[in-house]
Formats: structure tokens, C-alpha cells, sequence
């Protein structure tokens, strides 16, 4: 499968729906802008994880706005509205730094071919990418 940045990050930004999310979509572009131009995997490897736990928390957020759920027994206030938002980050970060949804692995290998890697390269870092980071 074949993923190009560029088209996720856009696809992402139109999805964003608050400031927040659009500064940290233009982070990921700086911080992926930066690492290729250093060519560092490392820097590469950690802005895919990083994507990663923001799209997680992206459709966390998606389903409890249209979970029945979210209109149980608690009244939706501001607190907990924050602890929601607080505990889908949590929990989509613990998720891309273990073995993720795979998204950050093959963004990974995308990014490794588009910036000029080598097949060798590319291949091994499909055996070396993610789990190495820890």
C-alpha cells in the first residue's frame, strides 16, 4: 500500500476541526520537512508515531461525538469534556508506541522511499522500523 504524506496530511488538516489540531498537522509537516532534510530515520521513524497517536486520537474523538455513550449518566461539562480529550490522548499515545494500528510503520516505509533510501534500506527498514524506537 502506498501512502503519500503530503495527501495525508491534507486529508487530515480538512478533518481538523480546531486550531489545536491544525498547528499540530503543521508540526508534523515542519518536523517531517526537518528530519528528511537530515535524513535522520530516527527523527522519520518518531514523526510516523507521532501521526499515529494524532490519528488514533483523531477517531477516538470521532466515535465519542456519535456514541450514545457520551449521553450516559454523567452531565457533559467542561471537566469532563477535558478529561475525555486528556485520556483519548493518553491512551493513542500508549497505543502508537507499542506495536500501533500499523500506520506509522508503513508512513515509515513511505517516507524512507520518498527520500531517496535505497531498496536495501527500505527493506531493512521494514524489519527494523518501530519496534526498534523504544
Amino acid at each position: 500500500m502506498k501512502i503519500q504524506s503530503d495527501i495525508a496530511l491534507s486529508s487530515l488538516s480538512n478533518m481538523a476541526s480546531s486550531e489545536y489540531e491544525k498547528n499540530k498537522i503543521e508540526d508534523f509537516e515542519a518536523a517531517l520537512n526537518e528530519a528528511s532534510k537530515n535524513n535522520n530515520k530516527d527523527e522519520i521513524k518518531k514523526v510516523a508515531q507521532d501521526f499515529e497517536a494524532f490519528f488514533i486520537k483523531t477517531i477516538f474523538k470521532s466515535m465519542r461525538e456519535t456514541s450514545k455513550l457520551s449521553e450516559s449518566l454523567i452531565e457533559k461539562s467542561f471537566d469532563r469534556e477535558m478529561y475525555e480529550q486528556m485520556m483519548d490522548e493518553k491512551m493513542a499515545e500508549d497505543i502508537s508506541q507499542g506495536r500501533g494500528i500499523g500506520l506509522a510503520e508503513k508512513l515509515y516505509e513511505q517516507m524512507i522511499k520518498q527520500y531517496g533510501a535505497s531498496d536495501e534500506q527500505v527493506e531493512n527498514a521494514k524489519y527494523n522500523s518501530i519496534d526498534t524506537l523504544k
